[in-house]
Order: structure tokens, then C-alpha cells, then sequence
């Protein structure tokens, strides 16, 4: 996350934060539902809705309230084509199914992960692709070496008003987490009896595999390994990938 700008456009600010809260609620929302859950003034939320509903990107149903319309769904698709990032690395974390592990994908989203794909063993892998919802980055092996990422600044600004947050009692015992999987080169995090481990992709990170079981000392080794390797495999095929896009920019 960069630094706020001098000059941020808060009415561009307020109108993702509207479609942010629809993307996470259950199911279609009131205009006051949502002026609550901001903390935004009813007037401003309704104008909003207004404007998104008039461009297609949310919908009002037939009981006066608003769900995600077929403009947010677009923009979905279109964002995971464009970065390449999904159809590159859902083959290689594929590969990883034999391990009969959780694996994941994921990016990090202000203080939370968006899981990409969350695919349980046994089950279809297409099950896994946007299965959960947002999740808090600091119990999630794949949020805290994407933090660890973060300059320390960036990380106070997230926490800095909190006293405790999910699994610490305060932001600095936090960052000395974060340096320690900094220094480590991956994440793990254990909850009853299971242990997820987690590694970046790329440099800067703009996202995060991990796998996720019950695993003694030698397979978290193990599987911190297997990342590293599918991590350095999908690196190189989107580099090669933004390398393609830019011969063909050029030459038209």
C-alpha cells in the first residue's frame, strides 16, 4: 500500500468503500444498512449508489436494495485476465495437490486477505477459486509474509489505533513478527493443530501461496520448499508474460 497522496479524490475513496462493503455482505444491502456499516452520511451513500447503479457496476433489486450488477462482475474478470497473475499460477499451485494439504493464493487487502483460491483437499479445485471471504492478514500465514512486506510505517498506520488486534496484544509486538518472517523468508501460523506456511511472489510481493495441514517440523520444511520453487515459477512466467505485453504495446 502506498502512501496517501497530498490531494486523495475522496469522492472516488467513498465511492470504492460502498462498492468494497457490497462486494462483502451476505446478500443485497439497504442504502441505510450501508450508510451505517461506513460510518458515511445517507444522503452521500444514496448518491453514490445512484451514480454505480446508472453504470451497471451494483443493481437495486426489486426490495429497494443493491447488490453487486454485472459492471462489478467485468471488472472481476477482467482484472484477473489482465494481471495474468491466476491463470499463471493456478497450474503450478495444482501441482501441489498430491501433498493432501489446503493450498492458497492470495493478496493483501489493507489489513486483510482476499483468498484468490482456497481449495480444501478432496474436493474439485475449481471449488477453491473465490471460496472465503475476506480474512484478517494477521492470522493468515499468506497475510503475515505479506505484511512483513509492508514498510513499518505503512503497518502503524493499519494497526495503529487499535490497543489488540487478531492474535497480538499491540502493534509493535506485531512488527517484531513481521521481521522475524522478514528475515525468515516465509510465514507460519498455528491454530488448533494445524500449521499454514506462506511465501511472497514477487519483488515487490503483490501476492502470496501457501499450503495449509497437519505437519510436523521435516513437512513444513518441506513445503516451504515446494512454495519457494512454485513461487520462483510463477514469478518468471509473469515476467516473461509484462515482457510479451510490452513487445506488442510498442509495435502498435
Amino acid at each position: 500500500m502506498e502512501r496517501k497522496p497530498a490531494q486523495p479524490v475522496k469522492g472516488l475513496e467513498d465511492g470504492i468503500a460502498v462498492l468494497q462493503q457490497l462486494a462483502v455482505s451476505a446478500g443485497p444491502v439497504s442504502c441505510l444498512e450501508l450508510s451505517c456499516e461506513l460510518g458515511m452520511e445517507k444522503t452521500r451513500v444514496n448518491r453514490l449508489l445512484k451514480t454505480l447503479s446508472h453504470l451497471g457496476i451494483v443493481y437495486r433489486t426489486s426490495s429497494r436494495r443493491y447488490a453487486p450488477g454485472a459492471g462489478m462482475h467485468v471488472l472481476a474478470a477482467q482484472s484477473l485476465y489482465a494481471s495474468g497473475l491466476f491463470r499463471v499460477a493456478l497450474p503450478h499451485l495444482e501441482m501441489l495437490e498430491s501433498l493432501g494439504h489446503l493450498i492458497a493464493l492470495g493478496v493483501l487487502w489493507r489489513d486483510k486477505v482476499c483468498y484468490l483460491l482456497h481449495h480444501a483437499p478432496g474436493t474439485p479445485f475449481a471449488e477453491g477459486i473465490g471460496r472465503t471471504r475476506l480474512y484478517p492478514a494477521t492470522r493468515s500465514s499468506l497475510g503475515m509474509i505479506l505484511l512483513a512486506q509492508q514498510p513499518e510505517d505503512t503497518v502503524r498506520e493499519l494497526y495503529g489505533g487499535r490497543g489488540e488486534m487478531e492474535g497480538f496484544d499491540s502493534v509493535e509486538s506485531l512488527l517484531g513478527k513481521l521481521c522475524e518472517v522478514r528475515n525468515c523468508g516465509y510465514a507460519c501460523v498455528e491454530a488448533a493443530g494445524t500449521v499454514s506456511v506462506a511465501v511472497k511472489i514477487g519483488e515487490p510481493a503483490y501476492a502470496a501461496a501457501g499450503i495449509s495441514g497437519k505437519m510436523g517440523t521435516k513437512a513444513e520444511r518441506e513445503c516451504v520448499g515446494l512454495l519457494l520453487g512454485t513461487a520462483a515459477k510463477i514469478e518468471e512466467e509473469m515476467v516473461n508474460i509484462n515482457k510479451d505485453n510490452k513487445i506488442r504495446r510498442e509495435r502498435k
